[in-house]
C-alpha cells in the first residue's frame, strides 16, 4: 500500500510538471486525466489502509461520544467541503458507542453523499438519537442514490475483493468499523429522493446513555 501511494505520487507530479510544461490541448487534457486517476488510487490505497487497521482491531472497552463524533465529523467535512449545506442533530444527551472510530465512519459517509450529489449545493443531514432499545446516527442526501455496484454491500453479499475494485471501498469501511463495534448499517431510501444511511447500536451491546 505504502509502494501504491508512493508510485502513484511520482506519477501524478510528473501529470501535473507536464499540464505545466505545454500548450498542447491535448496533452493538457491527458495529463489532468492521468492527474486524476492518480489521485483516486492514492486516496484507495489509503481507505486501504484504514480498513486493514480496522480488521485488525480487536473491541476493546474504549468508547466514544455518538454526538461527539458526529460533530467532528460535520466539521471536518464542513472545512472540507464549505459549499455543502450539511446540517446536524443531537439528542438531548451524550450517547456512548464501544469504538473510537465511528468518527472515521461519519466523516465516510458524508464526504461519499458530497461528491456524489448532483445537485448544485449537496445537502447532506446527520441526526443521532437513542431510545431504550437502541442509539442510531443517521446521514441523509438527496443525491442520486447509491451506485448499483454498491448494492450488495448493504447486505454482506460483496466480499473485500470485487468492492476494492469499484467505489465502494468507502462503504465498506464505513460498515467494518460500524461491525467492529457492535453496530449495524442500514440502508433505506430518502424522501423524496436519495438515501438514508443509519448506523444502529443496540442496548444489549451495553451502548447506553452516558449518565
Amino acid at each position: 500500500r505504502h509502494n501504491i501511494k508512493n508510485t502513484m505520487n511520482v506519477v501524478k507530479g510528473s501529470a501535473e510538471l507536464i499540464e505545466q510544461q505545454t500548450t498542447d490541448p491535448e496533452v493538457v487534457n491527458t495529463a489532468e486525466t492521468v492527474s486524476e486517476h492518480s489521485q483516486k488510487l492514492i486516496d484507495m490505497a489509503g481507505k486501504i489502509r484504514q480498513v486493514t487497521k480496522v480488521l485488525s482491531k480487536s473491541r476493546t472497552a474504549e468508547s466514544t461520544d455518538l454526538t461527539q463524533s458526529a460533530e467532528y465529523a460535520v466539521s471536518n467535512t464542513q472545512t472540507e467541503f464549505p459549499e455543502a449545506d450539511i446540517t446536524l442533530e443531537t439528542s438531548n444527551e451524550p450517547v456512548s458507542v464501544p469504538d473510537g472510530t465511528i468518527e472515521t465512519a461519519v466523516e465516510e459517509l458524508i464526504e461519499n453523499a458530497v461528491i456524489h450529489s448532483d445537485r448544485d449545493q449537496a445537502s447532506v443531514s446527520i441526526r443521532v438519537w437513542s431510545d431504550s432499545d437502541a442509539s442510531y446516527l443517521e446521514v441523509s442526501d438527496s443525491g442520486p442514490g447509491i451506485p448499483d455496484e454498491e448494492r450488495d454491500i448493504r447486505t454482506g453479499e460483496e466480499t473485500i475483493q470485487p468492492v476494492l475494485h469499484g467505489s465502494g471501498l468507502g462503504l465498506w469501511l464505513v460498515k467494518a468499523i460500524v461491525e467492529q463495534a457492535g453496530g449495524v448499517l442500514q440502508f433505506n431510501d430518502n424522501e423524496p429522493r436519495g438515501t438514508t444511511v443509519r448506523m444502529v447500536f443496540r442496548s444489549s451491546n451495553d451502548l447506553n446513555l452516558v449518565r
